[in-house]
Formats: structure tokens, C-alpha cells, sequence
């Protein structure tokens, strides 16, 4: 299990991975057998959202995504990724993740709140991952973007701002509606076996599904290629 510590070290924040077993043994997370340590250096508050059940390059082990902000400023320190991809052990400082990457969007309008779950959106039988960034400008200011990370066996390296040359792109056309305040993979609702993406906007508060099919040709779509609006 992950245990999320983001007011450790004066809000650096952690992450501890600890064996099932030592859990249901009464351990705690000096039992740990990984910790991430965010650092004032690097990142802070590590452990305050993490992506759950995603395996990003198919190894059958599971990998660990987070989010984590670059101030102690709650409302406008800018929102991070972290990715450590499973079968590493030991402490990890915040320069040894296996990719980190940088997003436009601040603390008022969080990253971690569109953190999705890994599902398989491009049917190649690996896990895809779906991010937000609702203070992106693709089309308008503030337009907003949901941000399709492929997984892959090649494993990222990427240490740089968001995901432009990993990903495709979802953008809402709108000024200000922040796009993608939260992310979702969705089951195959088409029947075609690819998964489906979801987002929403803050401003309207409207859901909008893009089909697995859409996303996988790649490119920047609207909310005027969605499949459905709720």
C-alpha cells in the first residue's frame, strides 16, 4: 500500500510503500520498504494525491504517479508530476523519480484533483493514463487540457513542463472554463474495446466523454468531439 505523508519535513511530504503483510502485522511506515521524500528543494507535499492501479509499461508491476507542488504556497504553488515505476526500493529523493514534469496549473485550480486511474484507452493491452492541467492554454486562456500519457514498454525519462510530446491533447475551446478540473478512464462504453476519457469543466460543471478511438489517433480535441455531454 502507498501511504501518503504531505506535511512530513516541514510539508516536503512522503510516500511510503509498505508490504500488505507487515500492515496486517500492526506495522506503520517504519516498516517501509520504499520511501519518495519530497524536499523544499524539489517538491512539496508529496503524498497528497497518487494515481491508483496503473501499470504504465506493462512489466506486471505497479507504478507509482503523484502530484506534488514546487511552493509551500497552497493556492498558488504550481502543480508537478512524479512517476516511479515499481520493482525500485529504497529512499528516492525527488532527482532520482524516473521522470518528473512540470504543469501550468496552480494550487486555486490543483493538477491532483484530475488524477485518473490507469485504464487502456489505445487497446496495445498497456496502461494509459489520463492527467489534467486546468490552467493550460491550448486554443483560449485558461482553456484547459486533459493530457492522455501513453503507457508504453520504452519507460519515460522526461524531466521538463507537460506532457506535449507524450501525450494527446483534449482542449475545451472555451476562455476560462478550465478544462479537465477532474480526469477519468472510463470502461469500453461503445463496445469498440477501447476505453473512454472523461473531463469536466469548473466553470460550467459539464461532463464530456471522448471515445478511446478519438484519442488514440492523437492530436488536440474539443468538447464538440465528445461522444456525450452530461
Amino acid at each position: 500500500i502507498a501511504i501518503g505523508a504531505p506535511g512530513e519535513s516541514n510539508n516536503g511530504g512522503a510516500i511510503y510503500l509498505v508490504e500488505a503483510n507487515d500492515l496486517y502485522a500492526y506495522g506503520d511506515t517504519s516498516d517501509s520498504h520504499t520511501k519518495i521524500v519530497g524536499s523544499t528543494s524539489y517538491g512539496y507535499y508529496v503524498g497528497y494525491n497518487m494515481a491508483p492501479n496503473l501499470d504504465l509499461n506493462g512489466d506486471g508491476a505497479s507504478d507509482l504517479l503523484f502530484e506534488y507542488q514546487t511552493s509551500s504556497n497552497v493556492t498558488s504553488g504550481s502543480s508537478n508530476i512524479g512517476l516511479l515505476y515499481g520493482g525500485t526500493e529504497g529512499v528516492i529523493s525527488m532527482d532520482a523519480l524516473d521522470a518528473r514534469w512540470s504543469t501550468t496549473s496552480i494550487g486555486s485550480n490543483p493538477s491532483r484533483e484530475g488524477l485518473s486511474e490507469g485504464g487502456d484507452v489505445n487497446g496495445d493491452g498497456i496502461d494509459d493514463w489520463v492527467f489534467s492541467d486546468p490552467d493550460y492554454d491550448v486554443n483560449f486562456e485558461n482553456d484547459g487540457a486533459v493530457f492522455v500519457l501513453w503507457g508504453d514498454t520504452t519507460e519515460y525519462v522526461s524531466s521538463g513542463s507537460a506532457f506535449t510530446n507524450d501525450v494527446s491533447i483534449v482542449a475545451t475551446a472555451r476562455k476560462y472554463s478550465r478544462g479537465g478540473y477532474f480526469t477519468s478512464i472510463l470502461p469500453d462504453l461503445d463496445d469498440d474495446g477501447l476505453q473512454e476519457i472523461a473531463w469536466s469543466e469548473k466553470a460550467s460543471g459539464d461532463v464530456y466523454i471522448l471515445s478511446g478511438a478519438d484519442a488514440s489517433s492523437g492530436g488536440v480535441f474539443e468538447g464538440a468531439d465528445a461522444i456525450a455531454v452530461m
